[in-house]
């Protein structure tokens, strides 16, 4: 086979590469979706920050007392304004069913979150729950900075988790009602008719 524009061969595609290229499609989205939501993460603190509209959820692998200082972490790092926030799109019961599965470390996360709340009681003079929305952001990014390289981590370990809770399928937790994918646009056929 010749192309027409360029007269130069060109390869019969192999019984695969449709296939193939499906995947590498997919694979491609599923990269884009999450650097988009990175993206959307990071400029979304210029924006005027409204709090959650939503009850804090029940959960089942943290202690309860934990949920309210998680909560305004992950909505500190996308918090509600317009369109859904972090807790909006049940980025806690993904991060509280990630740290049930096996492998999670509840135990080690509890001490991290403690760990966050007591230094912000020593440096900023107020527990993370006291401050408002754009000290807490200056707050974690010197505790990310200052708090050495646990705290590095942890803070790392709490934006992933919070973007994958946002974007990933509802099916781990989060991105309540596909919320998080209408904020980027992403839409997925549903498998079944009852699939909203």
């Amino acid at each position: 086979m010749v192309d027409r524009e360029t007269q130069q061969p060109v390869r019969e595609p192999a019984p695969f590469d449709g296939m193939r290229r499906s995947l590498l499609r997919r694979a491609f989205l599923l990269q884009l979706a999450g650097l988009v939501g990175a993206v959307v993460a990071a400029c979304r603190p210029s924006r005027v920050a409204r709090g959650p509209k939503v009850e804090l959820p029940a959960v089942q692998h943290l202690n309860p007392d934990e949920v309210p200082l998680l909560a305004a972490v992950c909505d500190t790092i996308l918090p509600s304004d317009d369109d859904p926030g972090a807790v909006e799109l049940g980025v806690v019961q993904f991060i509280d069913r990630r740290l049930g599965q096996s492998g999670g470390d509840s135990s080690g996360f509890s001490d991290s979150l403690k760990h966050l709340h007591q230094w912000c009681v020593e440096s900023q003079k107020k527990g993370f729950l006291q401050l408002s929305q754009p000290r807490r952001e200056r707050a974690l990014l010197a505790y990310a900075s200052e708090g050495g390289p646990e705290a590095k981590q942890f803070v790392s370990s709490l934006i992933e988790m919070t973007v994958t809770g946002a974007f990933a399928d509802p099916s781990y937790g989060g991105n309540r009602d596909r919320a998080g994918w209408k904020l980027v646009g992403f839409q997925v056929p549903c498998p079944t008719p009852s699939c909203p």
